[in-house]
């Protein structure tokens, strides 16, 4: 029981703590969308937060495959690299949230008008894409080292 809650229980956090951010971002997209009163436009959000977690989904399944077929001299290598990176990736973002926190929502707000007023409906595709696709990589990215430490 011990072991499977020693890798459950920080892949759910991670997992868990990624979605929320994502969630977040798409919520204040959606919410100021109906505050402007272009509710019909949520669809384009959507669109992008679904493309987003296909391709995170690709991405974590395309580096399963390429984990599996390291040798084992290569796999510890990866597993220091991903480890690594993963620490690099998460305090360098803590780093950045502290500071830009409170600009977050204004900044999305910001491009949203830029975009229903410029009829740029892509842009909303676009920026919901890059908020749920950098969440969805920060996933693979955790949770590979935490996979890779467990195997």
């Amino acid at each position: 029981m011990s072991e499977v809650y020693e890798t459950t229980f920080p892949s759910f956090l991670i997992t868990f703590r990624e979605a929320l951010e994502a969630a977040i971002i798409v919520t204040i997209m959606v919410t100021y969308l109906r505050k402007i009163g272009k509710e019909d436009l949520n669809k384009y959000a959507y669109l992008g937060t679904g493309a987003a977690l296909v391709m995170s989904l690709v991405a974590g399944i395309a580096l399963q495959i390429f984990y599996g077929g390291l040798g084992k001299v290569t796999s510890e290598l990866f597993e220091g690299v991903a480890s690594l990176s993963a620490v690099v990736v998460l305090t360098s973002m803590i780093f950045w949230m502290t500071k830009h926190s409170k600009e977050i929502k204004g900044e999305i707000e910001v491009k949203i008008t830029q975009a229903v007023t410029q009829d740029e409906l892509y842009s909303i595709t676009a920026l919901a894409f890059v908020a749920v696709a950098r969440e969805g990589l920060e996933t693979v990215l955790f949770l590979s080292a935490t996979f890779v430490q467990d195997s």
